[in-house]
């Protein structure tokens, strides 16, 4: 999965990005980011009867990115020096979502 110079906000903090750059307003950014699944995708399911059920399949993943805004770029190491972790795609439901 790859992702080039997507446009997001900078809010600085994760209180003012919960109060929507009202604290100390926002500036634009750019991201990238590319994804490499691996693994055999061994098919998990989790059902507890009453509120909450996924159905998928159990991964490893590792992650490059990047992001920049006016005067500052960040890069992240390459996938060559990244760990890769346990991910998990699935189909989930619960709550309100969770038929009854």
């Amino acid at each position: 999965m790859t992702v080039q110079e997507e446009s997001v906000s900078d809010y600085h903090t994760l209180l003012n990005a919960q109060m929507n750059g009202e604290i100390s307003g926002s500036e634009p950014a750019l991201i990238s980011y590319q994804l490499r699944w691996s693994g055999s995708g061994v098919p998990v399911q989790k059902d507890d009867g009453q509120n909450f059920r996924y159905v998928g399949v159990s991964m490893m993943v590792s992650m490059e990115w990047s992001a920049k805004k006016k005067g500052f770029r960040f890069q992240s190491d390459t996938f060559e020096t990244s760990v890769r972790h346990f991910a998990l795609l699935a189909n989930e439901r619960n709550g309100t979502f969770y038929p009854r």
